[in-house]
């Protein structure tokens, strides 16, 4: 049955499920071209957008759980108990999913659920309406609704629809729960789920997978399943701990793949962020003790180095240290591990390896020669230089401002003149937030803005372009430019043009800051 909906010109024309079958790949994890899309995906609007599981992803991970709209619940239930009740209708299945569409029902899900366990409707109305919404729904809000009911259901034989589901990265979370709640040996399908995505669902797999208990799944999180698309640092506690990182490095050594994961995972604990970090880790002693004495007779690649480099700054910080020497830290373990990855940053030989990865056509690859280049004094720009010329909308710019200096910005100011579109950029102040591929030029002049601030004065017809530009972000961009450079810097030129940008400026905020740079 197709669901109708008030908007049927706007109407997904597949099912959600039927999209994600159309889009595996033949092998490996994530979808095909075009999958992440759904079928309900409205027209390109440009508006900035969450990638797939972000959203429920990012509020999950920072944000607590929601109290609930009281007076949703008790509607939504309503409307959930007249089409579970035996001898429903298909209409009050079509007016749940029309309320779970166009409301926010699924900020107060928790409630609706609560709310479901503690009434106790009939299981099998509750499978059969789960099932419709999931398997037949065309728009994600009712699915995610669907598969929160079928997580009510203990032992429930529809884990295959969900599994097939937590293969878009939108449903990911939605399934690793429904499978956990109503599945008590859930552990081999989170692992499987977990290895089909990559983003925020595969965050999602395995932080529900940090009690894990078989070896196999244990093994997989510290050697490849901390990895994703999002960050390292979400999942590289739960690597060392679940995954017993200390353990592994003490025993046998000629393991390529668990050296590369260790350097990441202990990389990914220092630079710390959205989760626990390395003073969190209560082995990190023992784990960077053990890791550096591998890498000591392993190390082979720049990826190792950079671990090492890691490492070294860490323990050379002064910052901290009071702390952590009361959690297994000594003074005498800190200096020694310190001389022994100066030691090893020391070898001839990542000299040469670096020199050669400069010229690498894999951007990665790149990046991480270019950061073994400059830990050990080799000056980069004129690489950094050649690369941008060869494609100025394509490579970083900020990377070439980053180690510009006076004997060099002429020169590279004349290549953003020549090599960004100013006359197209400069049409005129908009609303646009500048998002998509046809807004590469604008991108570009960001970083090219952002790089101008330290030369007051200079490139002041690429700053013109930003205040004309209908990218709110190149306009304030521009601005924060002029008022780097300070007042001094004004000519009169500059300053009429600023005021008349004040002028015809469409967003009150934006025209705020350009008044205030006409009166300074």
């Amino acid at each position: 049955m197709r669901w109708r909906s008030a908007q049927s010109d706007l109407e997904p024309k597949t099912t959600i499920y039927e999209h994600i079958i159309a889009h595996l790949p033949p092998a490996g994890p994530g979808l095909t071209e075009g999958g992440d899309t759904l079928p309900d995906t409205q027209p390109k609007s440009d508006e900035l957008a969450w990638i797939s599981g972000g959203l429920d992803g990012a509020f999950g991970f920072h944000a607590g759980p929601a109290a609930g709209d009281e007076q949703l619940v008790l509607d939504v239930f309503g409307l959930l108990a007249k089409a579970t009740r035996p001898g429903a209708k298909a209409t009050d299945v079509g007016r749940l999913y029309e309320k779970v569409r166009t409301s926010e029902v699924l900020a107060s899900l928790d409630a609706v659920l609560r709310m479901v366990r503690s009434n106790g409707l009939p299981a099998a109305g509750l499978r059969h309406v789960g099932v419709r919404l999931a398997k037949e729904g065309r728009h994600r809000e009712p699915v995610k609704f669907g598969m929160a009911l079928l997580g009510l259901l203990k032992g429930d034989p529809e884990r295959d629809l969900l599994l097939m589901l937590g293969r878009h990265e939108e449903f990911t979370l939605f399934a690793v729960v429904a499978i956990k709640n109503s599945d008590p040996d859930s552990e081999p399908f989170l692992l499987k789920l977990a290895k089909s995505v990559e983003g925020w669902g595969r965050i999602q797999c395995v932080r529900r997978l940090s009690d894990a208990e078989r070896s196999d799944t244990k093994d997989w999180i510290l050697r490849e399943g901390f990895r994703n698309g999002v960050m390292n640092e979400y999942l590289a506690f739960i690597a060392a701990t679940t995954g017993g990182l200390v353990t592994a490095l003490g025993g046998p050594g000629g393991d390529p793949i668990l050296l590369d994961a260790a350097c990441d995972i202990i990389s990914a604990l220092i630079a710390g962020g959205p989760a626990e970090d390395i003073d969190d880790y209560e082995q990190a002693p023992e784990a960077i003790r053990l890791l550096v004495s591998r890498l000591n007779g392993e190390a082979v690649s720049l990826h190792n180095f950079l671990a090492v480099d890691d490492i070294e700054r860490f323990l050379a910080d002064d910052e901290g240290w009071d702390g952590r020497l009361e959690k297994g830290w000594t003074a005498d373990l800190r200096q020694e591990l310190i001389d022994r990855t100066r030691a090893i940053k020391s070898w001839e030989s990542w000299r040469a390896l670096a020199v050669e990865g400069l010229a690498s056509e894999d951007r990665y690859g790149y990046y991480v020669a270019d950061r073994v280049a400059r830990s050990l004094g080799v000056d980069t720009f004129e690489n950094r230089w050649q690369r941008l010329q060869a494609d100025p909308l394509r490579e970083s710019w900020q990377w070439v401002f980053e180690l510009c200096d006076e004997r060099r910005i002429d020169e590279v100011i004349a290549l953003a003149e020549i090599a960004l579109p100013l006359e197209k950029i400069a049409s005129g102040p908009a609303e646009s937030l500048g998002i998509g591929p046809e807004w590469g030029p604008h991108r570009a002049l960001d970083s090219v803005l952002q790089g101008l601030r330290r030369f007051p004065g200079r490139g002041w017809k690429l700053v013109e372009t930003g205040l004309r530009s209908p990218v709110v972000r190149n306009r304030n961009m521009a601005i924060r430019t002029l008022s780097a450079w300070g007042p001094g810097s004004f000519s009169p030129e500059m300053r009429a043009a600023v005021t008349a940008a004040a002028e015809i400026e469409p967003r009150d905020d934006v025209r705020g800051r350009l008044e205030d740079l006409c009166n300074s």
